[in-house]
């Protein structure tokens, strides 16, 4: 049996592939649970014309994620602390104060995804170089500065 795959499936394709599986595997787990359909030369032409739109769309976010990666590269962010008696932040500053500051400057992240690699919090003044990633595979490293106020 033919089936056009609706979702990635482990061990046996991504989303919009055409694979060959036994009928039972077919009509037991993966038509039900609508992972596949049959592949009917109509379901074929159907997925492809989607799956070239989706690829078209995937590829000018991947493009305006590496403008927006360039841009941020260039950025310096600064958060400002009070200080303790032993010289160290009153705070910390994480991975979400960081995202949300990212965000007021460059609103089309929220659409396109960020993460960061660094470990996080951090809770010491100075200068840091945060390595992070895009949703599509786009890296680049940002410069934080934790100062005191």
């Amino acid at each position: 049996m033919r089936v056009l795959l609706l979702k990635e499936v482990k061990n046996l394709g991504r989303k919009g592939e055409i694979v060959k599986v036994k009928n039972g595997y077919g009509r037991n787990y993966l038509l039900p649970l609508g992972l596949a359909k049959i592949a009917t030369e109509k379901e074929i032409k159907k997925q492809q014309e989607i799956f070239a739109s989706q690829k078209e769309k995937e590829e000018k976010l991947k493009k305006r994620a590496e403008e927006i990666a360039k841009e941020i590269e260039g950025e310096e962010l600064v958060f400002t602390f009070k200080k303790t008696p032993k010289g160290k932040p009153f705070g910390s500053l994480g991975e979400k104060e960081i995202k949300e500051k990212i965000e007021e400057s460059f609103p089309e992240l929220r659409k396109i995804g960020i993460s960061f690699k660094d470990n996080f919090p951090l809770k010491e003044f100075g200068e840091f170089f945060i390595e992070f990633l895009l949703k599509n595979e786009v890296k680049g490293k940002l410069k934080v500065i934790i100062k005191e106020e």
